[in-house]
């Protein structure tokens, strides 16, 4: 899990230890193994180390926390299950936003909205890995790329779009 604040620009990242064994197409994908899962926090603490992180980064728990992700159903998904199955209730003041529709809309026409087609077509530096901390990193690029080279106006843009202002 790798989480970035676009006020600050600072990055909260973690591989969460899985009860589950890894799949081996799930290996080939991501490259993350069960051994360098070992010494990982379990969803819970991972959970609890992402709500200290926000409250470093200014939230009360109260305002609103946009999460962007790129295909963002899906990390939702995932998300939702994972609090469930911790019996933790999903908090109300978190808000997902999909990426997709924020690029088809700024940069209509492209061939493909895939995360790594869209660094190719971008000519972004970072380019995708289907690990968070690189998929962020280009997701961010990406983001500057529409709305300008500053944290604070992507995050105004992100913001604009989410909410339709």
């Amino acid at each position: 899990m790798t989480v970035k604040c676009l006020v600050t620009g600072r990055v909260f990242t973690t591989l969460i230890k899985c009860q589950n064994p890894i799949h081996y197409m799930a290996y080939k994908v991501h490259g993350i193994s069960r051994r360098m899962l070992e010494h990982k926090p379990i969803f819970r603490a991972a959970f609890d180390q992402l709500n200290k992180w926000l409250e470093l980064m200014g939230s009360d728990g109260n305002e609103i926390v946009i999460f962007v992700a790129h295909n963002a159903p899906f990390d939702l998904r995932v998300m939702k299950k994972a609090l469930e199955k911790e019996n933790i209730p999903f908090p109300a003041n978190w808000v997902f936003q999909d990426s997709i529709p924020i690029v088809k809309r700024n940069k209509p026409g492209l061939p493909s909205y895939a995360l790594g087609k869209l660094a190719d077509s971008l000519h972004c530096v970072n380019k995708p890995t289907h690990r968070s901390a690189s998929d962020v990193a280009c997701l961010t690029e990406i983001l500057k790329k529409i709305f300008g080279n500053g944290l604070r106006e992507v995050a105004k843009g992100i913001v604009q779009f989410t909410f339709d202002l």
